[in-house]
């Protein structure tokens, strides 16, 4: 039914009686590789996806139930997006690390569920980091691919004691 009227493609989710979530699922998964494979062709892109780079010390790393990478950012102070780093993976397989202060140049921008771009150093409202977790998509302009980051709001700290000595 979704993609009936843009790809004539009704009889295809006819069949699937009764699965109306599968189907709709499926076909905004092949709308959405529809539309990055006809945007790689108009613009050359050469992007096949994107990752973020995890980071326990600068407090980047995977949450161990979703699988979801996590920013952990301290509640008292302004966002700190330094450390972020990316990598862009190319088609032909070769890697580039992308670090935040790059992200303008090579067409990267992050954005909240809100479609509101998030900056370095950006201050949130009590209400935001009260929620405890903002949804964000750091997203490669030119290719169209994204990475879903988790910006986590607490009493986290890069100031941890990882050894000590005593004499």
């Amino acid at each position: 039914a979704y993609l009936s009227p843009k790809y004539k493609a009704k009889e295809m989710y006819d069949a699937v009686s009764g699965a109306t979530l599968s189907a709709g699922g499926t076909a905004l998964s092949v709308d959405a590789a529809l539309a990055k494979s006809e945007n790689d062709k108009r613009t050359n892109s050469k992007i096949d996806s994107i990752e973020i780079v995890e980071n326990k010390d600068a407090l980047i790393e995977r949450n161990f139930y979703t699988h979801k990478i996590e920013l952990l950012s301290n509640k008292a102070d302004s966002l700190d997006l330094s450390d972020l780093q990316v990598k862009l993976i190319y088609k032909d397989k070769k890697e580039e690390i992308v670090s935040y202060k790059d992200f303008a140049k090579h067409g990267l921008e992050i954005k909240g569920e809100d479609g509101k771009v998030i900056s370095d150093k950006m201050n949130f409202t009590d209400e935001v980091k009260n929620k405890k977790v903002l949804n964000a998509t750091i997203t490669h302009k030119d290719s169209k691919r994204s990475v879903d980051l988790a910006i986590k709001f607490g009493l986290y700290s890069k100031d941890y004691i990882k050894k000590m000595e005593y004499s």
